[in-house]
């Protein structure tokens, strides 16, 4: 079930095969405890004294710097715009409906006007068109037994031709 690992001095850096059994897990705690802590790494850094120019390089990397701001909030940033450009178009389409709502609303009630008025022309020339045969007995006009048709498209004969 266990297959074996290379030791570190025969294959350095590879990668271990088998599972980690309890010895393993306990060797591996005491190998770590043996090793000093990172806390104390710093504080002997700390306590050597340091030459003019690393002080500046490590005030230098330490100081925020408008690069380090967008690197470290310039997704925020973005996604802030892009939310507000959202929202503001959101705002300005909903002002278009409303606005379109309103002209559709106008719209509707000229047309509603206009066909009143054309049903009331309509009303008036189905009355006129009653009134016409006696309006044209006052006048002294009787209706023709025969229809006369004019051709417009031949030209009108010569007085010498009609003779």
């Amino acid at each position: 079930m266990a297959r074996s690992v290379r030791s570190t001095a025969e294959g350095a850096g590879t990668r271990s095969v088998r599972r980690a059994t309890s010895a393993d897990r306990l060797a591996r705690s005491t190998r770590s405890s043996a090793r000093p802590t990172k806390t104390s790494a710093r504080t002997s850094s700390r306590t050597t004294p340091s030459t003019p120019l690393e002080r500046h390089r490590r005030r230098r990397a330490s100081a925020v710097t408008l690069t380090s701001l967008w690197r470290r909030f310039g997704r925020v940033v973005l996604a802030l715009c892009f939310l507000v450009a959202c929202m503001l178009g959101c705002l300005w389409m909903r002002t278009q409906m409303v606005q379109d709502s309103f002209t559709v609303s106008r719209l509707n009630t000229s047309i509603a006007m206009l066909r009143q008025d054309v049903e009331n022309r309509q009303t008036r020339l189905d009355a006129l068109n009653a009134e016409l045969p006696e309006r044209a007995s006052k006048l002294g006009l009787t209706v023709s037994d025969s229809s006369v048709q004019v051709d417009l498209t031949q030209p009108a004969p010569d007085a010498k031709d009609a003779k």
